[in-house]
């Protein structure tokens, strides 16, 4: 008997104890995942993320492909039609720059920031660089807040990371992974450049499984910390969404990039002009090398700093100063961060002996010109720019539907519109109904005018636009015809 209950005595301690450690269990789980959280980061961070809009005028022929079930005349293809495009980007300075991806504004006649305070700035191109997709705007503002950037050699595989920025339009999005791998090489920087640039694109991509979108190009990556580590730029995907992985630029490379672009407009590196190999197995084993790694000097430049240095063909370069050098891709990114006239001391190994080499880098003979930007933010006011015809009013017929001419939409025909003015900014265009300005319906172009001579320079329009039978509003400042 006394067995019995010394034995269930055991098994209620049993119970108990574990019933305890269950509790205490829950409620260190629970303090954990309290602890757990990016909220400090991201709002430390946040308010420093932009929404870019960029609008560019293409012809109506490029966009075909988008309007599979709309007929197109003679004119309309060599309509100027503007097409909006967008991404995001991060306060770098107090008085308003702001990095972006060229991809997001190279080409842009206007640009659009929105902050996550809602305020809208117009936006000017400083500086673009389509080799490493990188791109410098401004908007003219004070006391905003800057990111603070991290060295992005020193992050690792493996550490969190937080994507910010706008995809698929949703504004101030937060994502989080971690860094899944670096130094990638996905071949999309050069894939728009002229064959003679191509090679001189430069990808060195941290790679992330933290969510990105479209929308997200030109925001930030972060650390745990709230540092940039990187720039959002490319998705891998067969879809144009999210399927996994995402790219950013590595911050150090940016800030390199985003320097020259404030100072002079335009990046100013050094190449040491040769054509270069990434290193295979076999190739590693005939020149004698401690493991695949490096990068073969297949040829010279004709005219660049490789040539009239100790360097040779056939010797694998293995660092650049302190750096190692393990993929081709990765050299240029190190040779990126350099200058024209700087100094590097190359390691190379040539037939199993390591040698140092000193070389001076020199500027490229064929520079890419200087990009001269045509963004309206300033100077000459846009016009309203409206070609306008009356409408023919036909007589009331019978309808099988029911509807008669009373209920027609009434107002006038727009048969043209001026590139660069304040309608094609709003996205009016050839075969749009005007029916209203200012809430007074207008049933001619005569009522038009005379509805706009009682408007100031300067005053904001309201114009109802009709287009394939939906209306909408729109709002735009008025600086004449």
């Amino acid at each position: 008997m006394d067995k019995v209950r010394i034995r269930s005595g055991i098994i209620y301690l049993i119970v108990g104890l574990m019933i305890v450690l269950m509790s205490a269990g829950g409620d260190l789980q629970a303090q954990m995942s309290a602890n757990f959280s990016f909220s400090a980061t991201v709002e430390k961070t946040l308010s420093s993320v932009v929404s870019i809009e960029a609008i560019k005028i293409v012809k109506a022929r490029e966009l075909r492909q988008f309007h599979l079930f709309r007929d197109f005349d003679d004119g309309e293809l060599d309509e100027d039609i503007p097409s909006v495009g967008g991404g995001s980007g991060f306060v770098v300075t107090e008085d308003g720059y702001i990095l972006t991806n060229f991809h997001v504004v190279g080409g842009a006649h206007q640009i659009k920031v929105s902050f996550s305070n809602h305020k809208t700035y117009d936006a000017k191109i400083v500086g673009l660089d389509s080799l490493t997709d990188l791109a410098l705007i401004k908007v003219e503002a004070k006391n905003l807040k800057p990111v603070k950037f991290a060295d992005s050699e020193k992050a690792k595989i493996g550490d969190w990371v937080i994507a910010l920025g706008n995809p698929l339009g949703l504004e101030a999005t937060v994502t989080a992974g971690i860094i899944s791998a670096k130094g990638r090489d996905i071949n999309i920087v050069g894939r728009d450049l002229s064959a003679s640039t191509r090679g001189y694109a430069v990808e060195n991509f941290i790679q992330t499984d933290a969510v990105i979108n479209p929308g997200n190009s030109g925001g930030p990556l972060i650390n745990t910390n709230g540092e940039v580590i990187g720039i959002n730029t490319a998705i891998a995907s067969r879809t144009g969404v999210y399927a996994g992985y995402g790219f950013a630029i590595p911050s150090n490379l940016a800030r390199r990039v985003m320097d020259d672009l404030m100072v002079y407009g335009e990046v100013r590196r050094g190449y040491i002009g040769i054509n270069i190999g990434n290193v295979d197995e076999e190739l590693a084993e005939y020149l004698k090398l401690d493991g695949v790694k490096g990068v073969i000097v297949n040829n010279f430049v004709p005219g660049g700093a490789a040539e009239s240095s100790k360097l040779k063909i056939g010797d694998v370069i293995t660092k650049v100063d302190k750096k190692r050098v393990d993929r081709a891709n990765g050299l240029q990114a190190i040779i990126a961060g350099y200058g024209p006239d700087e100094k590097v001391i190359l390691t190379v190994v040539r037939m199993g002996k390591t040698r140092k080499i000193p070389v001076t880098l020199k500027a490229r003979d064929v520079q890419h010109k200087r990009i001269t930007h045509s963004t309206e933010n300033s100077g000459k006011k846009p016009r309203l720019g409206l070609l306008l015809k009356d409408r023919i009013r036909e007589r009331e017929s019978w309808n099988p539907f029911g509807a008669s001419r009373n209920n027609a939409i009434l107002g006038v025909e727009v048969v043209g519109v001026k590139k660069r003015s304040a309608a094609a900014k709003k996205f009016i265009q050839k075969g749009n109904i005007i029916e209203s300005l200012n809430n007074k319906p207008i049933d001619s172009v005569r009522d038009f005018r005379r509805e706009l001579e009682k408007i100031d320079e300067g005053e904001i329009v309201l114009l109802r636009v009709t287009a394939r039978g939906n209306s909408r509003f729109v709002a735009l400042r008025y600086w004449g015809e």
